[in-house]
């Protein structure tokens, strides 16, 4: 199986944002954390000096479309990626770009664990030295698996069991399923507070005291522990963390479109 690049779509991000302010009056920033990553905020149009015509604008506000998935491109990532990241990067079909999103995002996070398992039973450290053939499949290891390992209750390795069964692998030791369990709660911490970095990011650029922030995507919906790891966090980035509250979009792409058509028909 192979992956091509997943770009989340700018008016999906920005209905996610939509959607929520329709219950929500002070949601000014829309994020998507699924198979691909994308956020939008709300910035004054004065601000907005790619747009022509910014200076001169009727309209106070606007959404902006952040692209960030594309975020570490320049190298700014660099620091935090490691060796893993930038095997997975050159493997890729777009090497080179979307750095974030590779660090992030739910297309990702399951090949960067089966690249740190390879390397850890290359040397023999995990799993006996074992090498079953599905490891050496790409993609094979899901972002899924991610989320059910670490469902799993503390010492309590019943998902870890399933998941390894899965790939060939038949250990009983708890060592080995600890690490396991370790790695896949690093990184998908590591992007839960690259995420968190994103959304104070905006906050600091939009200078307000509070807002709530509309979040969607598999990973904040399904991973037990992805939006809490945001929220502490943004906690510790953000002085005043409880006026910034994060608020799941419900029925996000239909409701918000349903209110982005509305707006635009009356015009």
């Amino acid at each position: 199986m192979s992956w091509s690049c997943c770009k989340v779509p700018s008016i999906a991000v920005a209905i996610t944002l939509v959607s929520c302010a329709y219950s929500h009056p002070d949601c000014r920033i829309g994020l998507i954390v699924g198979t691909g990553v994308n956020a939008c905020y709300v910035e004054q149009t004065s601000k907005a000096e790619m747009l022509d015509g910014y200076e001169s604008s009727q309209k106070p506000i606007m959404i902006i479309n952040t692209e960030l998935g594309a975020f570490g491109d320049n190298g700014s990532l660099d620091s935090v990626r490691t060796v893993y990241d930038k095997t997975l990067d050159i493997e890729s079909v777009n090497p080179g770009s979307q750095t974030l999103e590779k660090c992030v995002s739910g297309m990702y996070l399951g090949e960067v664990v089966r690249h740190i398992l390879l390397d850890l039973m290359r040397m023999g450290v995990l799993f006996r030295g074992m090498r079953p053939d599905e490891m050496q499949t790409k993609w094979i290891f899901r972002t899924r698996f991610i989320s059910e390992i670490e469902s799993d209750p503390p010492e309590v390795f019943h998902n870890a069991r399933v998941v390894l069964y899965h790939l060939g692998i038949k250990t009983d030791d708890l060592n080995d399923m600890a690490c396991l369990r370790y790695i896949c709660d690093s990184i998908s911490l590591r992007s839960a507070q690259l995420t968190s970095c994103a959304i104070v990011a905006m906050i600091n650029q939009m200078n307000v005291e509070s807002c709530t922030v509309a979040i969607d995507g598999g990973l904040c919906r399904y991973h037990p522990h992805y939006r809490n790891s945001i929220e502490q966090q943004m906690s510790i980035l953000l002085k005043n963390a409880s006026a910034y509250k994060i608020v799941l979009s419900e029925d996000g792409s239909g409701l918000g479109a349903a209110l982005v058509a509305a707006a635009f028909a009356n015009k």
